[in-house]
């Protein structure tokens, strides 16, 4: 059955190739799918909860080559920004308070790169300040499409990617990267530069990876439980043991989170103070069952994005929440494309991100996602005001109106 699944899937994977556009869609599934096939034995249920899972991106997928060429309509009437002196002026504020509060986080938190243990600790109102520190990924959009000083844009870039290592935040960094792909290549004409492109994708496998070994260790070591399932090991086959140890972690990163989000189904095990803790994080302490669940390794208790959704609600809810996520995407290239604008350019990365890398768990349904988007239409809704205000002063004072309006490509 899987072997049946695994063809169709890659040749929906091929469809994509098709068109440039898809490939960065294909790439992360088509690359987790073979993996999956490549070092799993994927008997006892395993399998069918691998297709359950891949079913609705199939159907999306469909669904995306059959209005594709309207997508892409979209995304090209979306690839020029109209950006105004106050768009200019908000986004370099706004970036240089993430700064501070990066520097107030490692003040409050320390170095996480120093003692990579306590990554996850956080110290009185550090965790809050973590909360504005990790969008520290919006400066690469405003480094090259605001900022004007070659020495803002080279020091917003660097911040952006070293400060995820610095707090050891490896999600952080894959959003820093990915953001900063999509804006060379779609504004900037870095498609041309294929060489350049290549060194790109390798510097973010070995950061991502090194990044990983640092923080964990041998604590990524796992051993094989070959055909069979039990407790502390994982079904893998011979052939994993044959790669590097860097390569070993990054593929027990990317496939960990569809074996457990099968091994669930596959038992049919429900516990709803997971997906509730994350909608909850101001009392994440009331709900005492998160955040267990029986994977095989606890220590790689990582889900899909739809893996709280499955323990909550069961199948249904789950692909429920796979078409809200496609909705809110769509929603978000709607948006950008009437908008124009660098603020609705950054809520839809930050769902182009969701959508492309869903089986990595980069959580989409949390409270604090909807407060990024809150937050950005606020900002621009405060850009407005100051350009509607200026406008009516320059009217007021019956001079031409000085908004510095350009288009970004």
């Amino acid at each position: 059955m899987f072997f049946l699944f695994y063809l169709l899937w890659c040749n929906a994977a091929v469809l994509m190739l098709l068109d440039r556009a898809y490939l960065y869609l294909a790439i992360p599934a088509g690359v987790q799918a073979l993996l999956l096939a490549s070092f799993y034995y994927l008997g006892f249920g395993l399998g069918e909860g691998v297709i359950v899972y891949y079913l609705p991106v199939l159907i999306a997928s469909a669904v995306l080559m059959l209005g594709h060429r309207h997508l892409l309509s979209v995304l090209a009437g979306a690839s020029s920004l109209s950006l105004t002196a106050a768009d200019r002026w908000v986004c370099l504020s706004f970036s240089w308070l993430i700064v501070l509060f990066g520097a107030l986080d490692l003040l409050v938190n320390g170095v996480k790169i120093l003692n990579p243990g306590t990554y996850a600790e956080f110290h009185g109102y550090g965790r809050y300040f973590r909360h504005f520190s990790i969008m520290c990924w919006v400066l690469i959009p405003v480094s090259l499409l605001c900022s004007r000083s070659r020495a803002v844009k080279l020091f917003f870039i660097t911040y952006a990617l070293i400060f995820p290592v610095i707090i050891v935040d490896r999600n952080r960094l894959l959003l820093s990267f990915f953001a900063f792909f999509f804006c060379y290549v779609i504004y900037c004409n870095g498609w041309k530069r294929r060489n350049l492109n290549v060194i790109v994708l390798l510097v973010v496998v070995l950061a991502f990876g090194g990044l990983g070994a640092y923080r964990s260790g041998a604590s990524f070591e796992v051993e094989t439980s070959g055909k069979f399932l039990a407790d502390g090991f994982l079904p893998l086959r011979d052939s994993f043991f044959l790669l590097p140890s860097l390569l070993r972690q990054i593929v027990l990163y990317v496939t960990t989170p569809i074996v457990n989000y099968s091994l669930v189904y596959s038992v049919d095990f429900s516990n709803a103070d997971f997906f509730l803790s994350q909608m909850s994080p101001f009392g994440r302490e009331e709900y005492d069952a998160y955040p267990y669940s029986p994977v095989l390794v606890q220590r790689f208790n990582v889900g899909t994005e739809f893996f709280p959704q499955l323990m909550y609600g069961g199948v249904f809810f789950s692909s429920f929440s796979f078409v809200f996520m496609i909705v809110c995407f769509v929603f978000s290239v709607l948006f950008l494309r009437s908008s124009k604008s660098i603020f609705a350019l950054v809520i839809f990365l930050k769902f182009a991100h969701t959508i492309i890398f869903m089986g990595f768990a980069p959580q989409f349904f949390i409270f604090y996602n909807f407060a990024f988007v809150f937050l950005f239409l606020l900002l621009q809704f405060f850009s407005r005001t100051l350009t509607a205000l200026a406008r009516l002063n320059a009217i007021n004072r019956s001079i031409p109106i000085g908004c510095d309006r350009t288009r970004v490509r």
